[in-house]
């Protein structure tokens, strides 16, 4: 291969070698695109599936703290219930032990 009046100049051999070359190196282009999609497209996939499972482990966390609340509400009630009866009762036998006294 040389230069002469500013062309290139080779066998043909060496241009049979250097499209061969070419070629190949255009096989190889593709195929490293080609499998940086599928590369490309499985990241997304998981990705996604990752959004799905984060989205559904804060809808259960939410589940079960509203049912914690809701649990808590129920328990404070029943307490104060229990107070206001023992409170009443107390009273009541207070005011029965008075009349029963006198």
């Amino acid at each position: 291969m040389e230069a002469r009046d500013n062309k290139i100049v080779m066998d043909v051999q060496d241009a049979i070698d250097l499209y061969r070359y070419i070629a190949q190196l255009e096989a190889e282009n593709k195929a490293l695109k080609e499998g940086l999609e599928i590369e490309r497209n499985t990241t997304d996939s998981y990705i996604n599936n990752i959004s799905a499972l984060l989205e559904k482990y804060e809808q259960e966390r939410n589940a079960w703290q509203k049912l914690a609340d809701e649990l808590n509400a129920e328990l404070s009630n029943n307490k104060a219930k229990t107070y206001k009866y023992s409170a009443v009762a107390l009273i009541i036998g207070g005011i029965v032990g008075a009349i029963a006294a006198q």
